[in-house]
Formats: C-alpha cells, structure tokens, sequence
C-alpha cells in the first residue's frame, strides 16, 4: 500500500500469514510484528524500540494482561510494562467497566500502582431490554 506524505511519497509495506492476518508492517515511522494464536488474537506484538510484548486473552476475547518480555531485566526497572485488567460485564456479557492495573517492577518484585478505569455505556433497543 502507498500513500502520499507531505514530503512526498511514503511507502508501507504489509506482510501476511497463511491465515491472511498482518504479521508485519514495515513504514518510515518504524516496524511492527505480531504473532498470533487462538483465531484472530495476537499473542506478541513487537514495534521497533518498544520490546516485544506478550498480550494474555480470556476465553472470551478479552485481554486481561499485557506485559513486556523484556532481554534485559535492568531495563524492567527503568521501563516496566506489565498490565493486568479486570472486567465488569452486563446482562449479555458485553464490558462496561474495565480496570486497568499496571503493576510495577522494584527490586524484582511486582507492585500494584494505580489505574486507569473504563466505563462505557450500551445502548441496546427496546426489544433487547433484560
């Protein structure tokens, strides 16, 4: 695919899988990579200079922990990445509510640390109504 940049024509060039899923996406703003399982769910999405993450799903579809897999454990300490998330579901097990709690790498021991908490509304027809 190529689209135009105001400095020109920028090219990104996409690679797929034998399932015809993105494995790689490569651009001038950098490089991206995934691994899949479990239909169409990435299991490890690495973008250059970010590390490599590895994304944990429930049986459901929902992610419930992000987490960097990092070479270097020093680095962990400067940058930890390592996200768990709980969910709040309704009457047809859409989420309403998701708790995003990062925990936080210190001395090699995991700390929770504050979050961030999703809501959204569903508005469904009358005819859907509990």
């Amino acid at each position: 695919m190529r689209k135009l940049g105001g400095e020109g024509e920028e090219e990104t060039i996409y690679h797929y899988d034998s399932q015809n899923r993105v494995s790689a996406l490569l651009s001038p703003q950098g490089s991206s990579k995934a691994t899949y399982y479990r239909e169409a769910l990435p299991r490890y999405w690495n973008h250059a200079g970010e590390g490599l993450l590895a994304l944990q799903w429930d049986e459901k579809g929902l992610l419930v922990n992000l987490r960097r897999e990092d070479e270097n454990p020093e680095q962990a300490e400067v940058s930890p990445l390592d996200t768990r998330y709980e969910y709040t579901l309704d009457w047809k097990g859409n989420w309403i509510e998701r708790r995003e709690i990062p925990r936080v790498r210190r001395f090699g021991v995991l700390f929770t640390s504050p979050g961030l908490t999703i809501r959204r509304t569903i508005v469904y027809s009358a005819g859907e109504a509990p």
